[in-house]
């Protein structure tokens, strides 16, 4: 097993057939009700990467994890109204995805009043299991930082593969794969 950082970083994680349960890159909703816990924006890669707690998502059975990559990035909007709490759940409400030639948008509408967008030439999207995530979410009123640093996936969390997806990913895999 591997962190997500390195997972996200290799190209081993181009070999993983099953599909997802539904795949938010072409099926709106597919993410509904999961939570956005972070994002890393590498401008210098043109690249976007996204962690999401489903273990309250209503499409995605396999894994409490699921990454979103998106490559060659030429458009990201983060449209948050000032969170509640210092701590905020940002759980997706409604995701939609759709293609325009070559390129992917997704949108996400988050609550509490939140619009995440991403507009990029590449697209893929992994479901798995990070063993520190098995156990009920955290209550971000309640938690300790302590709890909540166990309690959610990081980057830097052992990550196992179960499900992918891709867009537009045909002429950067290996014809081996």
């Amino acid at each position: 097993m591997t962190t997500i950082e390195d997972f996200l970083r290799s190209t081993s994680r181009f070999g993983i057939p099953t599909a997802p349960d539904m795949d938010p890159l072409s099926e709106a909703h597919a993410l509904d009700e999961s939570s956005l816990v972070d994002i890393r924006f590498d401008a210098i890669r043109s690249t976007v990467w996204c962690i999401f707690d489903t273990r309250g998502a209503l499409e995605i059975e396999a894994g409490n994890t699921a990454l979103l990559v998106a490559t060659g990035v030429n458009y990201l909007r983060w449209d948050a109204r000032t969170p509640i709490g210092k701590r905020t759940a940002w759980t997706i409400m409604e995701w939609n995805a759709t293609v325009s030639g070559n390129r992917i948008k997704m949108w996400g509408g988050l609550e509490p009043w939140c619009d995440l967008e991403i507009a990029a030439d590449r697209a893929e999207f992994y479901v798995g299991d990070v063993p520190s995530a098995e156990a009920p979410a955290p209550e971000m009123a309640y938690a300790n930082e302590a709890s909540m640093i166990a309690g959610f996936a990081s980057f830097s969390s052992q990550f196992h593969p179960l499900q992918s997806s891709m867009f537009n990913m045909d002429e950067l895999i290996p014809d081996t794969i």
